[in-house]
């Protein structure tokens, strides 16, 4: 028992473990006919620079989307001229429930590694050209489970317990994502200061091949980025852990704070603050957010001892990934590191406006977590009178 808590606590890999899961046996040129049934001939899509000519890790902010043909986006024409503009091309983060039919969702039923009950319902679907990446994050609920069905993808994750090296930050402000200053497509660029924690900082790093499957543990800080010559297309799911109950007012309690900056931040700074996808904090109903709040506090109040236990998957074949330091994960990128240490002896974080760096403050895990302990305890106090 205690082998098996123990494996997931650690990033676990089965390779080829999908290979007779029905998905898995479908090409790209399925995968352009099952988008065109469901969603006509066009989609939008996130395209992005293999280079940027900036210090800063290319938020979502600094990509632009466009609207393609399907057909073009599969079209082998269409990855070359990409890789010539030094771009890339991502169709990510799409919830599977949204674009497909019932019948076709039931395919992707996640019963052979162990999680019955999950399927197309519970998915989400990432098809990228070469260099589509995600920046270094950490999921605030559930733990991941990944089918890479297509392609290959490098994943590189490091533990919470190098939360404070990781140089974590609210901004740009995503619900349920905390991101990482660490610029991982552009190690050089790194300040540092953030290159020194990570001297003595452990990693782990795997390519996901076609019918690999990867455990990621609860909270595991993670960086993902498209490495095949043509199209790579995955899924994953995310499953409920039991402390998601106390992350849902840590996150409600984040949204407050970014509510309330945002109100107060011209165009230049919402850029900064908020990720494309969370602009409607501008105008939310912050009286709402703190009366969710409060809900989500006495919620936790009443059932702290009585949680729903987090279920997992069968782990037994899977082998855990192993760890290698940050120096030989960068070794090919030393000298530039080097560099970049002996010339920048000043260097801090971008500037920010007083209003965002105290944001960043009011945001931080122990401001955060301090006040979702007392306001939990106010609940505790009323309950027990």
């Amino acid at each position: 028992m205690d082998q098996i808590k123990n494996k997931t606590r650690h990033p676990q890999v089965l390779k080829n473990g999908a290979k007779k899961w029905p998905p898995f046996a479908w090409d790209l040129n399925h995968w352009c006919s099952l988008l065109k049934e469901s969603l006509g001939d066009r989609i939008q899509v996130r395209i992005g620079s293999q280079n940027t000519p900036d210090d800063e890790i290319q938020w979502e902010r600094k990509t632009r989307t466009e609207e393609i043909g399907i057909n073009k986006f599969f079209s082998k024409d269409f990855t070359n001229d990409l890789e010539e503009k030094q771009e890339w091309a991502y169709f990510d983060y799409k919830y599977m429930a949204e674009l497909f039919p019932k019948e076709l969702l039931d395919k992707f039923d996640w019963s052979f590694t162990g999680l019955a009950g999950r399927n197309g319902h519970d998915t989400t679907l990432w098809i990228g050209t070469k260099g589509a990446h995600t920046p270094c994050h950490q999921d605030s609920y559930g733990y991941n489970l990944v089918v890479q069905l297509i392609g290959s993808k490098t994943w590189i994750l490091v533990s919470p317990e190098e939360y404070d090296n990781m140089a974590p930050t609210r901004v740009p402000y995503e619900e349920s994502s905390v991101y990482s200053m660490i610029n991982f497509q552009d190690f050089f660029k790194n300040s540092r200061e953030n290159i020194f924690k990570l001297e003595n900082t452990q990693a782990y790093q795997i390519i996901l091949e076609p019918g690999d499957i990867l455990f990621v543990p609860r909270h595991w800080w993670h960086t993902v980025q498209n490495t095949s010559e043509n199209l790579a297309v995955s899924v994953n799911t995310w499953v409920p852990c039991q402390q998601d109950m106390e992350v849902q007012l840590q996150e409600a309690l984040v949204r407050i704070q970014a509510a309330q900056t945002a109100r107060l931040c011209n165009r230049e700074e919402l850029d900064i603050l908020l990720n494309p996808n969370e602009e409607d904090v501008v105008n939310c109903d912050i009286r709402k957010l703190i009366e969710l709040s409060e809900h989500l506090a006495k919620q936790l109040a009443e059932n702290s001892e009585n949680q729903t236990p987090t279920f997992f998957p069968n782990l037994k074949d899977f082998l855990p990934l192993a760890s290698i330091p940050f120096s030989i994960l960068f070794s090919n990128k030393e000298n530039k590191v080097k560099r970049r240490k002996t010339e920048d002896n000043n260097e801090s974080e971008p500037d920010s406006s007083s209003v965002i760096s105290m944001y960043k403050v009011l945001t931080s895990k122990s401001v955060i977590e301090a006040a979702c302990k007392q306001l939990t305890k106010k609940f505790k106090n009323k309950e027990n009178k």
